[in-house]
Formats: structure tokens, C-alpha cells, sequence
């Protein structure tokens, strides 16, 4: 026997035999390849194409973080707007309060002035 006369394990074949053999493997793999292509659909350009879309959505992210910003700019000036407001009115409720009419005084009774006692209460 010669190696050309032995299989890959040490078995003695023939051509018959291992022409079988491959055409099985084959067949097997040919099955393999379909499978795959149904659980990973398309093909290189589709897979390329689904990179990009997925490398381009750092775009996307960058308008959520001005779209965020943007949302952060407007709160502050709803808050400021507020606490102008607020400012405004206790402004008022002050400027109302020394506004406001006092009691009059006591009337100094008039012994009280002509004698010169005391401070007139």
C-alpha cells in the first residue's frame, strides 16, 4: 500500500468512497450556508450599509445632547422669569406696606403742653 492509497485516518479507500465522503460534507455545508443566510439575512453591502447607519447615529447623539442643552437653557430662564417675579412682588408688598396709612398719633392733652411736662404722652 501506498500513501495515495490511504485516507486521511489511516483507512485504506477508494476514490468511490471518498468522492462520497465529500459530496456528504459538501451537501452538509451547502445546508449550513443556507441556514446561516437566513438567520443573518444580506449581503456584504447590506451588512456594510447597517455599520454606517449604526457608526452615523453618533449624530443622533449629538443632537439629543443640544436638544438636552437647548431643554436646560429654557428651564433656567423659566426659573429666572420666576424669580423675577417673585422679586417683583415682594418689591410691591413692601412699596404697599410703607404706603399704608398709620393711626394718628395721641393728641397731647393740653395741660400737658401749656405746663411743658413730659415728652406730650
Amino acid at each position: 500500500m501506498t500513501d495515495t492509497d490511504t485516507t486521511e485516518a489511516g483507512q485504506p479507500g477508494t476514490d468511490a468512497t471518498d468522492h462520497e465522503r465529500i459530496e456528504r460534507v459538501e451537501t452538509k455545508l451547502d445546508a449550513l450556508i443556507e441556514t446561516v443566510s437566513k438567520i443573518i439575512p444580506g449581503s456584504h453591502a447590506e451588512a456594510e450599509e447597517r455599520t454606517e447607519r449604526r457608526l452615523d447615529r453618533g449624530s443622533a447623539v449629538a443632537e439629543e445632547v443640544k436638544a438636552e442643552l437647548e431643554k436646560a437653557k429654557q428651564e433656567e430662564a423659566k426659573r429666572r422669569a420666576a424669580d423675577e417675579d417673585k422679586n417683583e412682588r415682594a418689591q410691591i408688598r413692601a412699596d404697599l406696606a410703607k404706603l399704608q396709612e398709620t393711626p394718628p398719633a395721641q393728641p397731647v392733652p393740653r395741660r400737658t403742653r401749656i405746663l411743658g411736662w413730659g415728652d406730650g404722652r
